[in-house]
This record gives structure tokens, sequence and C-alpha cells, in this order.
């Protein structure tokens, strides 16, 4: 007679819990389990393109896909478009993006972006000749992001703004800045430095002589105005610092340096494109983003600007409109018309651009012409 087979609980789960980890581990890695990543460029300038797990305790059957050669460090996509490391091939910006290629842009302060570096010293020519300690520089004054916008605010102290960027190839720094009008007590300088450091008393020296590294490739004629420079930079690590000292009795808190845009390219390529900012759009591989005009709005990666409504107005490069103002006395202006049959009169017109509204309590109406009258003799 057979024996009746006895199966203890824990081997079937054992057993149970075997097979459901075999099964699971049978699975395929797939091409979603992994993102692309280029390793550091030999001294050959190459470098290879290799498969990086999406979570650390990724388990597949299958492995990683095999190291693939990559693009040459030194290679960027042209002006509109990002490189897709997946593909290595250089794809279009989508509309409301932009792309320099090879380069970086910062136009946009809400605060001082990843990389910039701010330092204040006090150079005061008593604390040199005496070896006195340094006192500390006021705070919010320096280069600061203040209002959306990057600027230099006058302090009796040496500032400095600092960028470091490694270059793969020949380039160059492009900044948009405006002096203040009276700008004769403040010594604005820009030097871009390779792997050696100059000291702090040998810069001020520098500062002092009023020489400058950089040639404008276009200047307003005059100071309150928006100018453009660009220099050269060449391959390899660059650090750029922009310095401003100044003539204590011959400034005020109103002589204001600000920097709207700066431009770095040479840099490695570009892995996504930047979205457009508020107040700009763009259409589809576009290498800047073009301003909204006045009446206009467009919000943070648009690609077109939307129409302000009757009720609201706008100026250029506007991320809102705002409701139009009553009109008052000071929106409207007299003119006189030119003779006709010995006849003149006076009439008016609006002030433009014409923002105000006539049509709402409170406001006032444009004037209706005077009578007319004889012209005057020659």
């Amino acid at each position: 007679m057979n024996a009746k087979l006895h199966y203890n609980p824990f081997f079937l789960c054992c057993v149970a819990l075997s097979v459901f980890m075999k099964q699971a581990s049978a699975a395929q890695c797939t091409a979603d389990d992994f993102i692309y990543e280029y390793t550091t460029c030999d001294e050959r300038g190459e470098r290879w393109r290799v498969a990086v797990p999406k979570h650390e305790d990724l388990r597949c059957d299958g492995g990683s896909p095999l190291p693939t050669r990559g693009t040459n460090c030194s290679f960027s996509c042209q002006s509109g478009m990002f490189l897709d490391i997946d593909t290595q091939q250089c794809v279009h910006c989508a509309k409301g993006s932009y792309s320099l290629g090879g380069g970086t842009r910062f136009d946009e302060f809400t605060q001082l972006p990843t990389g910039f570096v701010v330092e204040n010293i006090d150079v005061s020519v008593d604390r040199m000749l005496t070896n006195q300690k340094a006192t500390e520089c006021p705070a919010e004054t320096g280069w600061i992001v203040k209002n959306s916008e990057l600027m230099y605010v006058p302090t009796p102290c040496l500032s400095k703004l600092t960028y470091s960027a490694t270059l793969v190839r020949p380039g160059y720094v492009e900044y948009t800045y405006r002096m203040p009008r009276n700008s004769r007590g403040l010594v604005f300088n820009v030097v871009v430095k390779n792997e050696q450091c100059q000291s702090y008393r040998d810069q001020l020296k520098q500062l002092m002589s009023g020489t400058t590294k950089e040639r404008p490739s276009h200047r307003s004629e005059e100071d309150g105005e928006w100018q453009r420079r660009r220099i050269e930079l060449r391959t390899g690590p660059n650090v750029i610092t922009w310095s401003v000292a100044n003539n204590r009795d011959a400034i005020s808190t109103a002589d204001v340096i600000t920097l709207s845009k700066i431009d770095i390219v040479g840099i490695p390529f570009a892995r996504q494109c930047t979205l457009c900012p508020a107040g700009t759009y763009s259409g589809k591989g576009a290498k800047e983003c073009a301003p909204c005009p006045a009446g206009y709005f467009s919000t943070k990666g648009s690609s077109q600007c939307g129409k302000c409504p009757l009720s609201q107005f706008s100026g250029p490069r506007a991320a809102r409109c705002i409701d139009r103002p009553k009109c008052t006395e000071n929106d409207y202006y007299p003119t006189i018309e030119p003779c006709i049959d010995g006849k003149t009169r006076t009439v008016y017109k609006k002030v433009q651009p014409n923002i105000c509204r006539d049509d709402i309590p409170g406001s006032v109406k444009m004037p209706k012409p005077e009578a007319e009258r004889s012209c005057p003799k020659c």
C-alpha cells in the first residue's frame, strides 16, 4: 500500500517564490529603461555614448545597450537646433523655444544664474597703505539681481561678477548693457583669464588705468542707452569677470549699470532648447525669440503673441496686459493747424502712444477745436 505524501507548506511557498522570481528576472530590457550620456572627452577629443539605467534598482535580462562612438567633442548643432543624444542627430527646436546651438544665453534674472559668482572687495587706499582690517561692504550693493534685472548698484568696494566656461572651440562672450548717463565716476571693465589668476591689487591697478580688453561690436552715441560688446574667447577654460570700481566722491546711488543679456558661444552642444521668456515668441527652429509689439503679450514658451483687449494695453515685450487708465488733461496737447485762406485754429490731439480711456466715468474728454482766427503776419 502506497504511503500518502505530505508537503510542508513552507516548502511550497519557497517553490512558488522561486518560480515567481525566475519569471520576474526574465523581463527583457527595453530602450525605455535607459538614458544616454556621453563619457568625458579623451586627449583626442573623442568620446563614447553609454546607456545609464533610469533607476538604480533596474533588473532585466539582456543587459544595457553596448557603448557606441559619440560625436566629436567639438561638435555642436547649428543655431535653432539641439542634439538628440538618443539618435545623435540635430533636431529643430519646437515652437516657443530657441537655441544658440553651441552657446548659452542669460536674459532672465529672477535670481543670480547658476555658475555666476559675485565678490565685493574692500580696496580702499587707506586699508592698502596701512594694512587695516577690511571693512564689510554694504548689503544690496555691487552686482545684484533686483526687479528681474542683473545690475550694479554703487558700492565703495570693488565689485566682481564672474562666470567660468570651458569652450570646445574658439567662441565669444557678447553682452548687452546700459551705463548711467553720468558715468564719469565709474570704471567698468571686462577681463578674460584662462588658467592664470591676477591678484586684486594688480587688477585694481589695471582698472584705474582705464584700459579694457574688449572692443565694441556696437556702441550707442551716448550713455544711458543700450550698448553691445563682444570679446573673443579661446578654446579651453575661460574665466570672464565684469568688474566695477568707482570714485566715491563722484557717484550716487542712481549710477546703476544694467546687464540685460549675456551670450556665451563655443561651449558643448545644447541638449535641449530653451523656452522663450515671457513677452517674446518664436516659430520652429528659432535661434532667438522675437519680442511682442506694443498692444500684445505672451507667457513663457509662447509660439505667438496674444492681443490685449480694448480695455487694456501693454508696452513692447510685455508678459501681460494692464487696464487702461482714465484720460486726464495731461493726455492731450494743443497744435496749430496750417493756414488756409488766411485762417487757422488750435486743435487738440492725444499724446502717443494712446493708452488712456475717455469713455469711463471721471475721465477727461478731448477739448474741442478753438474758433478760427486770422493767421499771424510773417
